[in-house]
């Protein structure tokens, strides 16, 4: 990765490939904690391409999907708080992840079979289907009745912060951030 700016300590790097679409992955690999979903994706062998984490809770929904094949003929159209993904999996079921902070709040329409959103890579959306998807996704946090969504999202927060905190740690004094 090739180093675009760096600012009192702190580096940006260009990203090749950047996820702005979605990837369609061939295999998940499962975390029994949050800690451990972190742990896998700062390997260095972790592709986020070809591989995503889930949360160990999800193995058996996913092991009765599985495998995955790559997703073609992506689209995305983002209209205020509401996402519209359509794909088509090359093989008979695919696992879309898309560049957007996954939440309890996103309400899905799916036009035909209907697929599952999962939180993959620690924190972004995933969208698991068979064969094609056309989903809506509306982000609605607590309108007509739906707090309860804002505070599942908020209930994971603990755990981020505690994996995110057991990495930072680990650093040399000399090395923490500025």
């Amino acid at each position: 990765m090739a180093s675009v700016m760096t600012w009192r300590g702190y580096t940006v790097y260009e990203l090749d490939d950047p996820n702005i679409g979605g990837y369609g992955v061939a295999s998940v690999a499962f975390g029994a904690t949050v800690t451990d979903e972190l742990r896998i994706i700062r390997e260095s062998a972790f592709d986020p391409r070809r591989t995503a984490t889930v949360a160990a809770a999800e193995r058996g929904w996913l092991g009765r999907l599985g495998p995955f094949s790559s997703i073609r003929n992506t689209r995305l159209i983002i209209t205020g708080q509401t996402l519209n993904f359509e794909a088509t999996a090359a093989g008979a079921r695919a696992l879309a992840v898309l560049p957007f902070r996954f939440s309890q709040c996103w309400q899905p329409t799916w036009q035909g079979r209907p697929g599952r959103l999962l939180r993959t890579d620690v924190a972004l959306l995933g969208v698991a289907f068979e064969e094609r998807t056309s989903v809506k996704l509306a982000w609605s946090a607590g309108y007509g009745g739906r707090a309860a969504c804002l505070r599942a999202d908020a209930a994971l927060v603990p755990s981020m912060q505690a994996a995110a905190s057991s990495f930072v740690d680990r650093r040399a004094p000399d090395s923490q951030p500025r």
